[in-house]
């Protein structure tokens, strides 16, 4: 893992510029991988943190990885400090000018307006979308490739090889069993259940309150882990509301994370990058939909009727959440709800419906879903 204040290497003809949010990434994984198959030179993968960690299963042994906080960026709207611009500028002035930037407009304002002023072209014709991404830069059979997937949105209700799938490496699997077994939580003993508490948005965070509310009253024999990543005053609001402080994952790489929502029998999140995580592995969802639409964010693979997860959606009428269109609502992007005397809609979802979801989950009638059928174009190209 590159350290922050290393230089990132110009040599690299191809430079590929990951989506600032974990969970977008892992939406992505399909066209990524079908992208990287086609290119026939390495890859300067550049990401944030902790989207980097995902690039472990994306990379060849011949790429590099890079992070925007080498050039002092940290966020997709972070144009940066002098010190930040100057770094951005003189690191694509060194690139070859036959250096080709991927999804240049997903990266911070300050490396796009530095490739640009660089001759390396407008950072706005780059494509948005998975298959258009995939047409462009590895020719029609990567775009057939996940073109069902993009007429849904990210991937979802997609065929299966089009489905995002992520298999924890070794190293990360045994973090995660060594984790889980001191714990008292061997496999298979009992039903594990994983709440999630963090969100990229405070405006798509169920309170923790009900949260707590959902974990309490879990179905008896069922044990329960939170997956709090850095997000320890979030998940510190839900233990202060439990009879008993309940495990949790701190701060992990990101592939270890997924090999413990792996282990666990059903996942209760907000639309965050663990709820594309968990359905990347194959761990059913409980996910409470505030300001954005399950309809398009939401993983809704068919898993030959095995319980793939179930969505909760608040129904307090708000315009902003009717477009069916990719992208946050204004309301995130200002960090403010729109609608008088809320703090966000996602309040208005409540515990009972969400709870009874959870029991369905965790019944043990609902065996894991597949990933990948047997025989499927997805076992053949995916890991």
């Amino acid at each position: 893992m590159p350290r922050d204040d290393d230089p990132l290497p110009s040599t690299f003809r191809r430079v590929m510029c990951l989506r600032c949010g974990f969970g977008d990434v892992v939406m992505s994984v399909p066209a990524l991988r079908a992208w990287r198959a086609e290119q026939r030179t390495p890859v300067l993968w550049l990401a944030t943190r902790p989207a980097v960690d995902l690039v472990e299963v994306l990379a060849r042994p011949e790429d590099a990885v890079g992070t925007y906080l080498q050039l002092g960026l940290r966020h997709w709207g972070d144009r940066g400090d002098d010190a930040a611009r100057e770094k951005s500028a003189a690191w694509a002035a060194a690139l070859d000018d036959a250096t080709r930037f991927v999804g240049l407009m997903h990266a911070p304002e300050g490396l796009r307006d530095a490739a640009v002023a660089a001759g390396f072209g407008d950072a706005n014709a780059q494509e948005d979308q998975p298959v258009e991404l995939a047409a462009a830069v590895g020719g029609a059979g990567t775009a057939a490739f996940v073109s069902d997937a993009a007429a849904a949105g990210w991937g979802l209700s997609a065929p299966p090889e089009a489905v995002a799938s992520v298999e924890p490496p070794p190293p990360h699997a045994r973090a995660a069993e060594a984790w889980l077994g001191a714990l008292g939580l061997p496999r298979g003993r009992r039903p594990l259940l994983a709440a999630a508490v963090n969100g990229g948005s405070d405006l798509k965070v169920w309170p923790p309150q009900r949260v707590a509310e959902v974990l309490i009253g879990r179905p008896a024999g069922t044990d329960a882990v939170l997956i709090a990543g850095p997000d320890a005053e979030r998940a510190a609001a839900v233990q202060r509301r439990l009879p008993e402080p309940l495990p949790a994952l701190g701060p992990a790489h990101l592939l270890t994370a997924a090999a413990v929502l792996a282990r666990c029998t059903a996942l209760l999140t907000n639309d965050s990058g663990l709820l594309h995580l968990a359905a990347a592995v194959g761990t059913p969802t409980v996910a409470v939909f505030g300001p954005t639409r399950a309809k398009l964010y939401m993983p809704r693979v068919e898993r030959g009727g095995r319980f793939a997860g179930e969505a909760l959606e608040s129904t307090t009428p708000c315009p902003l959440r009717e477009p069916d269109r990719l992208g946050p609502p204004a309301c995130v992007v200002e960090g403010v709800c729109r609608i008088a005397g809320l703090r966000s809609c996602v309040d208005a979802v409540p515990v009972g419906p969400v709870a009874a979801a959870v029991g369905r989950a965790l019944e043990p009638s609902q065996n894991r879903p597949l990933r990948h059928p047997p025989g499927s174009a997805a076992a053949k190209i995916l890991p």
